[in-house]
């Protein structure tokens, strides 16, 4: 969860430094952290992804909009 990392709600642009892909995603429930499930049980809805070693100075209109994050 970004919350854990003070960065919740508050992604406007990302860098992947590693070797897995990174998956972005929303929760269901606000403030909910158990609301923030893998996006492959269609619990929560995922943003984008980032792939390995990239990097975007935008998230367009998903800015601020992050809650949790899973890797591959």
């Amino acid at each position: 969860m970004f919350d854990a990392y003070g960065f919740e709600n508050k992604t406007s642009s990302w860098s992947n430094k590693g070797g897995k892909t990174i998956y972005v995603g929303g929760r269901t429930v606000s403030g909910n952290n158990y609301s923030c499930n893998h996006w492959g049980n269609g619990k929560s809805p995922r943003l984008w992804t980032e792939g390995d070693h990239s990097h975007s100075p935008s998230v367009g209109s998903l800015d601020n909009q992050t809650d949790c994050f899973w890797t591959s």
